[in-house]
């Protein structure tokens, strides 16, 4: 009776130990879900962090390409004020000779 009453015991043992870790075994695999979900997310702020950098990229090379293009205006600028001048100058000259005359 005393075997039958201990095998009872192991039996429940047994069963509990088999539930404690089927529910251990559960949260693992909630967890492992989570952390599936949470590499998920990692992985499409990756993607935009690498698409947000491709447009900085973009708008850089865009500055470079207008940066170019300013100074070429200035210096366009500084070619037609010197013209300008010389033009001036020149013309002042050719008043001054009528006057002279």
């Amino acid at each position: 009776e005393e075997t039958k009453e201990s095998e009872e015991e192991g039996g429940k043992e047994d069963e509990m130990k088999k539930d404690e870790v089927g529910a251990i075994d559960k949260r693992c695999e909630e967890k492992g879900d989570i952390i599936a979900e949470m590499k998920a997310e990692i992985a499409s702020q990756n993607e935009q962090i690498s698409s947000q950098q491709d447009i900085i990229n973009a708008q850089g090379k865009q500055l470079e390409k207008l940066s170019e293009i300013v100074q070429k205006m200035q210096e366009s600028q500084a070619a037609a004020a010197a013209m300008i001048s010389t033009l001036r100058t020149s013309l002042n000259v050719r008043v001054i000779q009528m006057h002279a005359n």
